[in-house]
């Protein structure tokens, strides 16, 4: 379990190559404020150099803080593939990614769905990348 959220935490920090971004809507009712882009229906998928698809990251609205080096996300959801099947999913009020020091600090109802009905409740998850 450790080593696939070791996976997911660092798919989120790196969120970015491989990516494809899928319909995105701005937020017009922001829950941040001071972001530089801030998107309703966030949406990206990742695929390995085969084309297979490695995971997916949902979130009802996501915030871009490129000065502070961070993504906010809310109502996520990240399900990670292996083989094309579903291994695992994520699912958190809120996720917070500080990029310059390498955390992810989720917060509410996070549920850590994995293979054989192995299920992981929280209201907060703290993980540092190094």
């Amino acid at each position: 379990m450790r080593s696939f959220v070791r996976t997911l935490i660092f798919i989120l920090a790196v969120a970015g190559s491989g990516c494809k971004k899928l319909k995105v809507q701005r937020v017009e009712s922001e829950k941040e404020s001071g972001s530089a882009v801030s998107i309703r229906n966030f949406s990206r998928d990742s695929f390995d150099k085969e084309g297979k698809l490695k995971w997916k990251l949902k979130a009802k609205e996501a915030y871009i803080f490129p000065k502070e080096n961070k993504t906010v996300l809310y109502s996520l959801r990240f399900k990670q593939f292996e083989k094309e099947k579903e291994q695992s999913t994520i699912l958190a009020d809120k996720g917070i990614i500080d990029h310059s020091i390498k955390v992810v600090l989720l917060n509410g109802n996070i549920q850590v769905d994995g293979v054989e009905d192995r299920k992981i409740i929280a209201e907060e998850l703290h993980y540092d990348l190094n």
